[in-house]
């Protein structure tokens, strides 16, 4: 994924044989429009793509506001994109205003997709890196201190994004399970039957039953394990998560009825990766237009005032 003159190390045969080690079967990807072009976008992530060695799908990045764009996304919806994502930092890059994040909101709406956001102020954020810079803070540090926690964001050219894809699982089930939080049938619904439910690809992912695809994974809650870049499966040189100690390990992974990860060994086929099309108008449509006001029958009226006499009433 290139993004602000920078571009991930991995591709999606490295990325996905991490997240398949990590137990993940299915990952949607970012795909980005080329130069604001959305069907542009998704021809060169289907490119990208040929190397996949587990199923996939795409959420695709809304950067600009024009007709085109608007049919774009109805198009995309039709062929199996159900979210969109809408950048309100990165200015100068990814940003979109607030009148191209509301037009963009509607035609969500309309298509039946999901709309993700990247919640913060750009504007502000940029003027916090700028007085950063001008006290010569210029290193990672700055990106905390370039803004209150109100308005988040990313300093300047720092790399964007940590290890998370072959972590999640491992992560969740110690902070959560581990930790009492929740279950681990919790565990197993947030993680898979409820994701999938959200993208609209339930029951062919996140179920096991006839005629779902055969994802699964063996989690073995009692063994003990150490997070390391010098471990795990990413080509990046680093993992935010190096020296986590914790219980609870994927031990196999299942992907389409193979088994891809067993006895600490990937076994996978570049290509093998399917497209995963998922349908818009998904649950979370289903009672939305209840949270839209009734219009009142009469229409809008005008609010009763008391001008006074006749004479003052043009001074108003």
């Amino acid at each position: 994924m290139p993004f602000m003159g920078q571009e991930a190390c991995d591709d999606f045969k490295s990325g996905q044989e991490a997240a398949l080690a990590g137990g993940t079967t299915m990952h949607i990807d970012f795909a980005l429009p080329v130069n604001g072009d959305l069907a542009a976008g998704f021809e060169l992530y289907k490119k990208k793509s040929a190397k996949s060695v587990m199923d996939f799908g795409f959420h695709m990045a809304v950067t600009a506001w024009n007709d085109q764009v608007a049919e774009d996304m109805s198009t995309l919806a039709k062929l199996g994109i159900n979210s969109f994502k809408f950048f309100l930092a990165y200015k100068g890059a990814l940003m979109v205003t607030d009148e191209e994040f509301q037009q963009g909101l509607q035609q969500c709406k309309k298509i039946g997709a999901v709309a993700m956001v990247h919640a913060e102020n750009g504007d502000a954020v940029a003027n916090g890196q700028k007085a950063m810079i001008e006290k010569g803070i210029v290193g990672p540090e700055g990106h905390a201190l370039s803004r209150p926690a109100v308005l988040e964001a990313d300093f300047r050219t720092l790399p964007n994004g940590v290890n998370g894809i072959e972590e999640r699982m491992h992560v969740t089930w110690d902070v959560l399970v581990n930790s009492g939080r929740i279950s681990p049938s919790a565990y197993v619904s947030i993680t898979s039957a409820e994701a999938a439910k959200v993208f609209n690809i339930f029951p062919q992912k996140g179920h096991i039953a006839p005629g779902s695809d055969a994802d699964v994974i063996i989690f073995d809650p009692t063994v003990e394990h150490t997070i390391s870049a010098t471990t795990h499966h990413s080509r990046m040189d680093t993992n935010i998560y190096e020296g986590y100690t914790m219980k609870g390990k994927v031990v196999t992974t299942i992907s389409q009825g193979n088994i891809v990860w067993e006895n600490e060994k990937l076994n996978t086929v570049e290509g093998a990766g399917r497209y995963i099309k998922m349908e818009p108008f998904g649950y979370l449509f289903d009672e939305l237009d209840k949270l839209e006001p009734a219009p009142k029958p009469y229409g809008p009226t005008p609010v009763p005032r008391d001008y006074g006499s006749s004479e003052n009433k043009d001074e108003l």
